[in-house]
């Protein structure tokens, strides 16, 4: 199995993650978990919308960066043998599943990270995209587009 874990705060694109996620090819059986640090209920019309995503509820800090804590938890929630993360407003590719998970089958990888280009203008990740597009090993990545195998955390 395959675990999606997706992290959230306040943030209504992720409805167009979840419909990408819907129609994407999926190499084998996954789950979907979303972290939702918004305040006061503001997705869940979109929660209720997707019923078969499992929603956990994150209560935020308000201090403090809440991205690391929320990924934890959406691994400790998790039954997959392989972790995927993508953020919310992020939409993968057709293949993008199947493509992050090759590596894992084929190659016998641990960790794999995909690449991640702006959808509108410049970003920061289109120059990251640039710098790393033809090679195999990288040395550091965003986890926006990231998977890696659950027995590593053990």
């Amino acid at each position: 199995m395959i675990s999606i874990v997706i992290i959230v705060k306040n943030d209504r694109g992720i409805k167009d993650t979840l419909n990408k996620l819907e129609s994407i090819k999926k190499p084998s059986a996954i789950e979907i978990i979303v972290v939702d640090a918004s305040e006061k209920n503001q997705l869940i019309d979109i929660k209720n919308k997707y019923p078969k995503v499992k929603w956990i509820t994150y209560e935020s800090n308000k201090n403090k960066d809440t991205r690391p804590e929320q990924r934890n938890i959406g691994i400790k929630k998790a039954k997959g043998e392989i972790m995927v993360f993508i953020d919310a407003s992020c939409t993968p590719l057709d293949n993008w599943l199947e493509e992050i998970v090759k590596p894992f089958k084929k190659e016998n990888e641990n960790f794999v990270a995909g690449l991640v280009k702006a959808k509108k203008g410049v970003s920061v990740h289109d120059v990251g995209w640039q710098k790393r597009s033809n090679k195999k090993y990288i040395k550091d990545c965003p986890t926006m587009n990231f998977a890696f195998r659950e027995s590593l955390i053990k």
